[in-house]
């Protein structure tokens, strides 16, 4: 949500809705949305959108979209990896991109046109990981990695600091020190 504008992403593309009149404003894109996240500003002008977007099997792209006065998204940069981006978390300009194997990207997003990748982690039992969700708290990073259970990531270091294996795992949410945690 931007304002007064629902953002959602499928398999076809991505809509844009109005919530105070109900109504879907605008359809875009014939390439699949995998992922959404954004940097919102108060008065919605500046805001940003970013987006995994289909690249050709296993290929996704971060694309990074600017929102001004129209809802309707703005492309200014794109980041490509090599698997399918699972899900997106944003703290300002900066992105996490989580991909189905569970390797974590943070990406600087700063310059909209010119996304780049700063660092990295990879899942050490990725081919055992098929689904991951991420949410981002303070300094902390949560990875769902559904049959592989939650990793917590310190941001700064990139380093595990805690881990919950043997479970499956769909999705977190973090309220001070608890995790909650959905198979």
């Amino acid at each position: 949500v931007i304002g007064d504008y629902l953002y959602v992403g499928h398999g076809r593309g991505g809509d844009i809705y109005s919530i105070s009149s109900r109504s879907r404003l605008y359809t875009y894109d014939n390439t699949r949305v995998w992922a959404m996240a954004a940097d919102v500003k108060p008065d919605i002008a500046g805001s940003i959108l970013y987006e995994a977007i289909d690249a050709g099997y296993p290929r996704t792209k971060l694309r990074v979209s600017l929102i001004n006065d129209s809802p309707q998204p703005s492309p200014a940069g794109e980041l490509e990896f090599s698997d399918r981006i699972a899900d997106l978390a944003a703290v300002g300009t900066t992105v996490f991109v989580v991909t189905i194997k569970g390797d974590l990207f943070v990406v600087d997003a700063s310059d909209p046109s010119n996304p780049q990748q700063v660092a990295s982690w990879t899942n050490p039992a990725r081919d055992n990981t098929y689904y991951a969700r991420i949410l981002v708290s303070g300094n902390f990073a949560y990875l769902s990695l559904y049959s592989e259970g939650l990793v917590v990531l310190d941001l700064s270091s990139l380093t595990v600091v805690a881990s919950m294996r043997g479970v499956y795992i769909n999705n977190v949410a973090v309220s001070g020190n608890l995790i909650y945690a959905a198979g």
